[in-house]
């Protein structure tokens, strides 16, 4: 990077990692200092070592998949690296059919019947607030490889851009869940990891009206 830091830029730094929990190590700043066009931009990326944790403590164990590489991608976001590094996307449609077949699997072990289950239920229970809430508690937004521009101080998650990248990598992990281990080994791996919680999200949070 040419240039100094600049004061505005270093408040950026300061917000992202006293608002996201990310150490200051893991923040890589490409700020522009010629390119007005390009603004500011601070990219995220975790270290190895965090990604390993992150794999044990959800699946107990880091070699779950069959490589790091994969590791990696399934935690990368198309904005990182302009997207010239292998990112989540393929994964995620997959992902949400898994978690959407997990929900109902569930509605039916609770009540023998889908009477209460529709498209509106389910776009309720999968909003990315919601699953944003379960990431929280994985870990998953201090290990997402992403890149977000011209933040201000006074952004929050959905306004950065945080929650919607924190929604398609969690729906990522899910599709490679299912396209690596199989349809039965997804839906028990929602049902185990995220289904109880945005069932109770649910039933706490007012629905969106089509």
């Amino acid at each position: 990077m040419n240039g100094r830091v600049t004061s505005r830029s270093l408040r950026l730094v300061r917000f992202c990692t006293h608002n996201y929990g990310l150490n200051r190590s893991l923040i890589y700043r490409s700020m522009s200092t010629g390119d007005s066009s390009a603004g500011d931009s601070i990219t995220y990326a975790p270290e190895p070592s965090q990604v390993s944790e992150f794999y044990k403590k959800l699946f107990k164990t880091d070699n779950y998949f069959e490589s790091d590489e994969l590791n990696l991608q399934l935690l990368t976001h198309k904005s990182f690296n302009h997207g010239q590094t292998p990112y989540n996307e393929g994964f995620r449609a997959i992902g949400r059919h898994a978690l959407e077949l997990s929900l109902i699997n569930f509605s039916l072990q609770q009540t023998n019947q889908l009477k209460g289950v529709s498209e509106m239920w389910l776009q309720n229970a999968c909003r990315p607030e919601n699953i944003n809430k379960v990431a929280e508690q994985w870990g998953l937004q201090q290990v997402i490889r992403w890149k977000t521009p011209k933040l201000r101080a006074s952004v929050d998650t959905k306004q950065s851009g945080l929650e919607r990248v924190t929604f398609d990598t969690m729906l990522a992990i899910i599709g490679a869940v299912y396209m690596r281990k199989g349809a039965r080994t997804a839906v028990d791996f929602c049902q185990k990891n995220l289904v109880p919680a945005l069932i109770r999200l649910l039933h706490n949070t007012p629905r969106k009206q089509s």
